[in-house]
């Protein structure tokens, strides 16, 4: 989850990556574009299957049941991945705010049958509400939900640093994670830190400017979500970086 592995522009239709065999007749598909762990291009619809196949093979369940039964039931949150056309009604469709051709691709999410595939990627589906419930979760480990050293390493051991070639700064990744860091480039980082945010905090953002992370410093979780799909992905940033920076600003 280093984002390093070389592989970022291959794809995975849902409809195959839901499926283990399909989906590992498209890795084979799959070739490097550069040598692993040479330089940092984050794998937007690419490495999160590998991940979920992991899943599977380590629990021998459904990654999207393992997630919801390991994960979203001990917190108290609901099934983020993989949700039931039963359970569709409350979604909010994603909204374009352009004509822009960059979020067509973004917009297959309305699609009632993607939502049931659940791409790994980018398919999660929740209320902020949930989103920052998650984060405290990974702050506190309630109740030792998940083994404290690895807990540990995901949320500071930085082991990525190559430059985001978006933003032009070091990544600060963890496995999974992205850490603010002590440099003061952490509102330029993958996570839209909130201008007060400690060295410490971790998160991650989403597509189109969703944040969210927490603070060790100050106990905070925030998490700011929109179905609003924007061509303009600096001034999406910006907008949620000053909601993240009054966040950072909290006291419990």
């Amino acid at each position: 989850m280093l984002h390093t592995g070389g592989f970022p522009n291959a794809r995975m239709p849902e409809a195959e990556g839901s499926q283990a065999a399909f989906r590992r007749a498209r890795f084979a598909t799959w070739s490097p574009e550069w040598p692993a762990g040479t330089r940092f291009e984050y794998h937007s619809d690419s490495a999160h299957w590998v991940l979920a196949d992991l899943i599977e093979r380590v629990t021998s369940q459904d990654f999207r049941d393992a997630i919801a039964q390991q994960v979203c039931a001990p917190l108290g949150i609901d099934r983020s991945l993989g949700i039931a056309l039963s359970n569709q009604q409350d979604i909010c469709e994603l909204v374009p705010m352009s004509a822009e051709a960059q979020i067509d691709n973004l917009l297959r999410f309305n699609n009632p049958q993607v939502r049931v595939a659940g791409n790994p990627g980018a398919g999660g589906i929740m209320t902020a509400a949930n989103l920052a419930l998650f984060y405290q979760g990974v702050l506190h480990n309630p109740s030792g939900l998940w083994n404290a050293e690895v807990l540990n390493d995901a949320r500071t051991n930085i082991r990525c640093t190559f430059e985001d070639p978006l933003m032009g700064v070091p990544v600060n990744r963890t496995l999974g994670l992205v850490v603010a860091g002590n440099d003061g480039l952490h509102e330029l980082r993958y996570a839209i830190f909130g201008r007060g945010c400690s060295p410490a905090a971790f998160g991650h953002a989403g597509a189109h400017a969703q944040v969210a992370w927490a603070d060790p410093a100050t106990g905070i979780s925030f998490a700011f979500l929109t179905n609003a799909a924007e061509a303009d992905m600096m001034q999406a940033g910006i907008r949620s970086n000053r909601l993240a920076s009054i966040a950072a600003e909290l006291e419990l």
